[in-house]
């Protein structure tokens, strides 16, 4: 009885020391959120909101309490109505948020960012930061696709000719530009050859199909070919070679297109600019050059000391080149990754280079320029880049707006922004390049005498034609004896490994045969002269050039 009676007295109060335990439980308390902006940093891309433009600015907050809560931001911009944007969940930590700043007026106003913990804003801003901004550019920011041209460096000089270049033009003409032929203008394949030996040669091995697909291209801008026949060596050339530079495109190559040139100069390796030439260029058509330089033998490099964007006046102050001088230490590097897979990598590369220029006075201009998206020589176009470029302009910013362009579309750009802003310097970019000269001699020697020889024998042709009705011009002879002695003077002395090989047995005949040709014409044409001189005996007779 007595166990039975305890039994009960204890289920009972232990069912009210339940209860009232129950009753006594701490109800979780809910913590009030926190948050601290501690950084800002803008970006270039800048999208279309219903009429406004706002550019990306990453927002760091953080969450030092640790309670998760839905973020938002007011953005006040200055002349601005203020608006508020999601930040969206805010876990407990640091994190990097994108946000949208409407357009600045200018340079250094200053924008306030608060955090709030509800969507209106309401109450008490939970951190309130004001951070001076830099009103972000309108970017145009062009890429620019060909092949470096390496006259036998890579390869024996005719399977180039014949059969490596040639295949990069099917790449491009039958593959790539068709395929990008329904993509935004921007984003659409388009490729400019660095010089007009690349192209003229292919001619040879192609049917006449593909030179109107060709020509039919050319004349959309979608392939292009600028004023350079090669990247010759300045230093090497005599005067007349320099006339002739530009004829092999401003004259023969539009004459079987019926398609003018870019007007473009695009020199790799050999980062020079010969003062006496900039006058023959401008004059002959040229109006612009690039420099991509190579950064081999660094310390000798002139190139350094000038900016990158600038006017080179010749002997006649009246004849200028815009100069694009590549800011990158090589010409091959892929600066910020077009060749990778990866978009936001290239993103964020884009966006330190642009902010980049932003961030001091050195360079005022919203105008850009990248360019070589191949790492090699004689190395083909890489389908991933323009891809990359397609990838990136469909995120659908309105800038910066990445452009695949021609190199004077991107000049054009330049001289009819800033042309009358840009710094004008005179003088020769001295050439550090040319050691290939003193490694090759008795070649140079032998066609350094070919420079005037070889314009002696075309005058004297010319002569002789007129003179005497049975002499035939030799023009053929002639053409091939200026091609000749330009390709000595062009920039690569036969392949990298020193031997006397097919590629240097090449190299070294253009200048042989360009003064076996300018010989031969030289002495057929005195000879039909003299046929024409009334004398008796022996006579000498003196031609003075």
């Amino acid at each position: 009885m007595f166990t039975s009676h305890y039994e009960k007295l204890f289920g009972f109060a232990k069912i009210a020391v339940l209860s009232l335990c129950a009753m006594c439980t701490v109800q979780p308390i809910a913590l009030a959120a926190t948050g601290t902006i501690t950084g800002v940093n803008q970006r270039p891309w800048i999208l279309n909101d219903n009429g406004q433009l706002k550019s990306e600015t990453e927002l760091t907050v953080d969450n030092a309490g640790g309670a998760e809560f839905d973020a938002w931001v007011k953005i006040s911009v200055p002349g601005k109505a203020d608006y508020m944007e999601s930040l969206g969940k805010l876990v407990a930590g640091k994190a990097t948020k994108i946000v949208h700043v409407l357009e600045l007026a200018k340079d250094g106003d200053r924008v306030t960012f608060a955090l709030y913990d509800n969507k209106d804003g309401a109450g008490t801003a939970l951190d309130t930061q004001t951070y001076a901004q830099i009103k972000i550019r309108h970017w145009r920011f062009y890429v620019g696709h060909n092949s470096h041209l390496d006259i036998g460096y890579t390869d024996y000089q005719e399977y180039l000719k014949d059969t490596k270049w040639p295949g990069f033009w099917d790449q491009a003409l039958l593959t790539d530009m068709p395929n990008s032929d329904t993509w935004a203008d921007d984003s659409r394949v388009r490729l400019e050859v660095e010089g007009i030996y690349q192209l003229d040669t292919s001619l040879r091995v192609r049917s006449a199909d593909w030179f109107e697909t060709l020509r039919e291209r050319l004349a959309q801008g979608r392939f292009a070919y600028g004023a350079a026949f090669a990247n010759n060596a300045h230093s090497n050339w005599g005067a007349e070679e320099l006339a002739r530079s530009v004829y092999f495109s401003e004259r023969f190559f539009k004459d079987k297109t019926g398609v003018e040139s870019t007007k473009s100069i695009i020199m790799r390796d050999e980062p020079t600019l010969s003062w006496g030439i900039i006058d023959a260029l401008v004059e002959s058509g040229a109006k612009s050059f690039a420099i991509h330089h190579n950064s081999d033998h660094n310390p000798w490099r002139g190139t350094t000391v000038y900016p990158e964007l600038f006017y080179s006046q010749g002997r006649n102050p009246a004849n200028k080149l815009l100069v694009w001088n590549s800011p990158v230490a090589n010409y091959c590097v892929d600066e910020l990754n077009f060749r990778g897979k990866d978009v936001t990598v290239l993103m964020s590369n884009i966006s330190k280079k642009l902010m980049g220029y932003q961030s001091g006075n050195k360079y005022p201009y919203d105008v850009a320029m990248v360019n070589f998206t191949n790492g090699s020589d004689n190395g083909p176009m890489l389908t991933e880049v323009y891809n990359n470029i397609k990838a990136l302009n469909d995120k659908g910013y309105v800038y910066p707006r990445i452009i695949n362009a021609n190199y004077n579309t991107f000049f054009d750009d330049v001289a009819t922004n800033w042309g009358s802003s840009l710094p004008t310097y005179k003088g020769t970019i001295e050439d550090w390049w040319n050691f290939g000269a003193a490694s090759t001699a008795y070649e140079t020697g032998l066609n350094r005498v070919n420079h005037d020889k070889l314009s002696s024998a075309e005058l004297f042709a010319t002569l002789a034609s007129v003179a005497v009705p049975s002499c035939r011009y030799p023009y053929e002879a002639l053409a091939n004896a200026y091609e000749n002695m330009i390709l000595w003077d062009e920039h690569t002395w036969g392949s990298p490994r020193p031997a006397v090989d097919e590629q240097w047995r090449w190299k070294r005949n253009t200048a042989i045969a360009s003064d076996v040709a300018s010989s031969k014409v030289l002495i057929e044409s005195l000879t039909a002269l003299n046929t024409r001189i009334p004398t008796t005996g022996k006579t000498i007779v003196i031609y003075n050039t």
